[in-house]
């Protein structure tokens, strides 16, 4: 079943992991597809919930110059990867 319509979020990350304060945003289509455009290389959080449990949490790194393709399903999600764990 594809992600219809489902909010996609990047966050800036500097070196120490830290937000830079730079997001970028955007939403899947009805097959599921989502695109970011002219993204600066750098280190970005993927996540597609800012507020409540997300359903993903990865480290996405953008080379310049170079398409990054991340498909969203079941095993990169939370339950299989978290690329940033709550301290507990």
């Amino acid at each position: 079943m594809p992600l219809q319509r489902v909010q996609i979020h990047l966050y800036a990350l500097s070196q120490d992991g830290t937000s830079k304060g730079i997001s970028f945003h955007g939403r899947t289509d009805r097959e599921g597809n989502y695109r970011f455009e002219k993204i600066p290389a750098g280190t970005y959080k993927l996540t597609d919930n800012n507020v409540l449990t997300p359903k993903w949490r990865l480290k996405v790194e953008v080379k310049p110059g170079e398409n990054t393709p991340i498909d969203l399903g079941p095993e990169n999600s939370l339950k299989m990867r978290d690329d940033f764990p709550k301290p507990s």
